[in-house]
């Protein structure tokens, strides 16, 4: 889950008081458009984004597990996920809590990823599943936190500008400004503030969350996607693509382009540095920034 916000209007303003392109509105996308643009140009000019210099730069091996196990453990996580979210569902109906309820959410989250963290664990225990997870970027260095929050500042101006266009495209299709928030979880936790279950929504989806997604869909699904293709440009392409498609029913469609910008992002950062520990830390700093705009757009 990457709770995802796009914000048509000024904060504290209700959507349907606001005109869809209103000066706020044209000048916040003007700003956030032109700092995509500079950070793409400036990117490109280093090589940064060029397909061929990173197939020569990629500093972590795949090679090791063939394609089909890479995708089919990315791909039985995702199964095994969502049953265990299920599973949670039912244990919060059981204690009485709401369906829907913030409350009954935090229960499906929480089983979810305990589930998924105990299989990864217990096959992190096991010597060469850890080989060969080390060497295909399964690690966490502490630099790692540096080289992730400055990744994910120059990935905040394309997938803003990315989710405000979005936002716009959608808005003037259906005539006047939709909700801000445009996840159901983020809508929730700004109807329902500060409370035991707000914590435990909060604490899951800005630490671990990042954790079970990234390993799921950079770790597994993209190094499948990446063998398979033999190249890293499309197989991170590719699995940005499923990442946004996961999301579909969750968040709003106009949420999706910016989802499958920041995959992209996530996906790039993982093949560049070799290491896991830099898109999690992505991940999480824009999952706790999602929250904190939704925050004040409630």
């Amino acid at each position: 889950m990457s709770p995802v916000l796009a914000a048509p209007t000024t904060a504290g303003e209700p959507a349907s008081a606001a005109p869809v392109l209103s000066t706020d509105r044209l000048t916040t996308l003007a700003v956030w458009t032109t700092i995509a643009v500079i950070t793409l140009i400036v990117l490109s000019r280093r090589g940064v984004l060029s397909p061929g210099r990173l197939r020569d730069t990629v500093s972590r091996r795949v090679a090791d597990l063939p394609w089909v196990g890479w995708f089919g453990a990315g791909l039985g996580l995702m199964i095994l996920w969502r049953l265990a979210g299920g599973v949670g569902a039912e244990v919060a109906h059981g204690v009485g809590l709401a369906p829907g309820s913030l409350g009954a959410q935090a229960t499906a989250i929480w089983v979810g990823h305990a589930v998924i963290l105990a299989v990864l664990l217990a096959a992190g225990s096991w010597r060469p599943a850890r080989t060969v997870g080390v060497s295909a970027g399964f690690v966490f260095r502490r630099q790692d936190l540096l080289v992730g929050l400055g990744a994910m500042l120059l990935t905040a101006g394309p997938v803003l500008a990315t989710l405000d266009w979005a936002a716009l495209i959608a808005d003037l299709l259906h005539g006047s400004p939709e909700a801000q928030i445009a996840h159901d979880l983020l809508g929730a936790l700004a109807a329902q503030r500060f409370t035991l279950a707000w914590w435990a929504v909060a604490i899951a989806v800005t630490i671990v969350t990042p954790i079970v997604e990234e390993t799921t869909y950079r770790g597994f699904i993209q190094s499948g996607l990446v063998s398979a293709a033999g190249s890293p440009a499309l197989g991170i392409a590719l699995s940005a693509g499923v990442f946004a498609l996961v999301h579909v029913g969750a968040a709003e469609p106009r949420a999706l382009p910016g989802l499958f910008v920041l995959g992209l992002a996530f996906g790039l950062a993982f093949e560049r540095t070799g290491r896991l520990g830099v898109p999690i830390v992505m991940h999480a700093i824009f999952n706790a920034g999602m929250m904190v705009m939704a925050h004040l757009a409630g």
